[in-house]
């Protein structure tokens, strides 16, 4: 009896090693964290041209604040300009290399639109097929990132007007000057 105590013991004591071992994989690294999309920061962005298949190109450049300057002359939703600026720093989901692949499935043979932030051209593909997830084509790999700012590039030039009121001040010289 006093053997088979011993016995199961050191079986349970074997078992919770072996879970131990299971559960922290010892040896095995862990997962590299995920890649951005550029090496830019989005401070470091002060042009950006957004270009579209059979629509309006459009440019916005930082001055003293985000502006649109091609089609029309307007300040820039901030809103709107940080979403597209998110992009620049997007985490990678999956990437491989452009080379010697048939693009057409990802949509990047023909892009959908094209973002230039700075001198950095991104070409947008299609979905993928799970998730909101879009493949992109940027320095020759095709990458994966969330899908996040493609609606707003399909957008026109009017989504990224600022529409917020004018300040009280501006308001009072306006009605000063009359």
């Amino acid at each position: 009896m006093e053997s088979r105590k011993r016995l199961n013991l050191a079986l349970l004591l074997l078992i919770l090693v072996l879970a131990a071992v299971a559960y922290l994989q010892p040896g095995r690294e862990g997962p590299a964290p995920s890649a951005r999309l550029t090496g830019l920061q989005p401070a470091q962005v002060t042009r950006i041209l957004i270009e579209r298949p059979g629509k309006e190109d459009m440019r916005l450049l930082r001055k003293q604040g985000w502006r649109l300057e091609v089609p029309v002359k307007a300040a820039a939703d901030p809103s709107r300009v940080a979403i597209l600026l998110d992009l620049v720093q997007a985490r990678v989901q999956a990437h491989f290399p452009a080379a010697g692949r048939d693009l057409a499935p990802y949509q990047l043979d023909r892009p959908l639109a094209r973002i230039t932030f700075n001198e950095t051209l991104i070409r947008f593909g299609g979905p993928a097929p799970l998730g909101r997830r879009r493949y992109l084509l940027l320095d020759g790999q095709v990458v994966l990132v969330n899908d996040q700012a493609f609606y707003l590039l399909q957008a026109g030039p009017s989504a990224f007007i600022a529409t917020r009121p004018a300040d009280a001040s501006e308001a009072q010289g306006a009605v000063s000057k009359r």
